[in-house]
């Protein structure tokens, strides 16, 4: 005999129930003592319970179920609005991670870095080249502590969490500058050498035009194209960048003793400029702070992507720098407007048995895309901060707008920097620059340490327990 399943007599209706809910309740209870969908199947009697407790206990009449739906449909809004301003697949692995930030520690220093250094330190100079890893330890520490606590968002969306938006905006504005001047030197570099030694008969202007449009041209495709290109260009750099390492080893016009004696009062005249190209020499762990929340190894290959790519940065230094020193010698490499690409000229193989005449423009040909690594990097580093700061959550990527307008000021800033007194000028403002960087980085991975600041912190909220 079937049990019949009343309310008792004096139970009230709950409010927001109907009878034709309660008989359709009923009915499917009613139901065979052997059904799997019976009275006596406590799994199903407990989920019906459940969902008809949860039921009444949300919904608290009409007013409330309006609320209710307005909030949720405004959180998926903006969840999907901060959704699509972030870098969505993790698809960069740390080997990876690693190439990029040696290339663009790199950048365009392999030409214009050791003229640098000799007017700073004299035979000395490969020196400071090792002692800069030291203040280099302290930017990759802040930078995977702060990548420990944001690791899905960019600089320039928690920076406003760790001193909030109005100090946010002029830091983020002073990154940018920074990135910014990189594009352009890298970009300016590289049609120096190219006019002056490669391709002398086409206008600076129209080589200047040609490296700008490609760097535009990424900076309007993506972060993701930015990061492909970096690994392409690994099969066409890296074989001549290893015989640009090991080949010389094999000369017997390499003279050791030119890089003794170190001398202290090499480095007094301009103790000042030396400490600066030092602190800001190693910047590539900068990547992380664009392409970090696409990694896929987390905290461990941030770590190991950074110190590797760096100490790898670090001894193609030590051979741009030194190579040419043991080579010409000192005074006379000082004189060398591009010391590696005289250095690359004198060790060429023979041509009666090598096909390549001009070893080193060939080399130093498909070296060049380092610089055009580097430059794409600063100029996503310098759009993305901006749109982040200026916009937060408003555009998936940087605005075509300020891409193209960005890209323009390359070309014209471009034609005024042609020349390598007023290029190495820009270096010497734009060094200090580096530095204040540095600093900034430090400072905002111990502030937010202090504040207590995570990815799960609103804007000037702290934290809820430390990182």
């Amino acid at each position: 005999m079937r049990r019949q399943c009343r309310a008792s007599p004096g139970t009230p209706r709950r409010r927001g129930s109907s009878k034709r809910r309660d008989r359709a309740n009923h009915r499917g209870k009613h139901r065979s003592r052997g059904s799997s969908k019976g009275l006596h199947n406590p799994r199903i009697n407990n989920r019906r319970r459940r969902r008809h407790r949860h039921r009444h206990r949300s919904n608290h009449g009409d007013r409330h179920n309006r609320n209710h739906s307005h909030r949720r449909r405004m959180t998926n809004r903006l969840r999907h609005r901060r959704r699509g301003n972030r870098v969505r697949d993790r698809y960069i692995t740390w080997p990876e991670m690693t190439w990029h930030v040696m290339q663009f520690t790199i950048c365009a220093n392999y030409l214009f870095m050791p003229q640098v250094l000799y007017d700073l330190a004299g035979r000395s100079s490969w020196l400071i080249v090792i002692v800069a890893l030291l203040p280099a330890c302290l930017g990759i520490w802040s930078a995977c502590a702060l990548y420990s606590r944001f690791p899905d968002q960019r600089i320039g969306e928690f920076m406003p969490k760790i001193v909030g938006r109005p100090l946010a905006i002029l830091l983020g504005l002073l990154l940018a500058g920074y990135w910014y001047g990189g594009s352009v030197i890298d970009v300016a570099v590289f049609v120096l050498y190219s006019s002056t030694t490669v391709v002398t008969s086409t206008p600076t202007l129209v080589l200047l035009l040609l490296h700008a449009s490609v760097v535009t041209f990424i900076g309007l495709l993506g972060i993701k194209t930015l990061v492909r290109v970096v690994d392409l260009l690994l099969y066409t750099i890296l074989p001549f960048l290893v015989f640009m390492y090991f080949w010389p080893l094999f000369s017997t016009k390499l003279e050791l003793d030119q890089m003794l004696p170190l001398r202290v009062s090499d480095f007094r005249p301009d103790t000042l400029q030396v400490a600066l190209g030092m602190i800001g020499m190693y910047h590539g762990y900068h990547v992380l702070f664009l392409t970090g929340p696409a990694l896929s190894s987390g905290r461990r290959g941030a770590a190991l992507a950074t110190v590797i790519g760096t100490l790898l940065a670090g001894f193609s230094f030590l051979v741009f720098t030194v190579y040419p020193l043991i080579a010409f010698g000192w005074p006379a490499v000082a004189d060398l407007t591009f010391p590696m690409g005289s250095f690359l000229a004198i060790m060429a193989p023979p041509s009666a048995s090598f096909p390549i005449r001009r070893l080193d423009f060939f080399v130093l040909g498909f070296l060049r895309l380092i610089m055009t690594i580097a430059a794409m990097t600063y100029f996503w580093l310098s759009i993305q901060v901006i749109t982040d700061v200026i916009w937060p959550g408003r555009y998936r990527r940087p605005p075509a707008a300020l891409t193209l307008a960005l890209g323009i000021g390359i070309v014209v800033l471009g034609r005024y920097i042609l020349g390598m007194p007023t290029l190495l000028a820009l270096v010497q403002v734009w060094m200090p620059m580096s530095t204040a960087t540095v600093a900034v980085v430090i400072a905002l991975a111990v502030v937010a340490w202090l504040r207590n600041v995570n990815s799960t912190t609103r804007s000037g909220k702290r934290g809820a327990s430390h990182g």
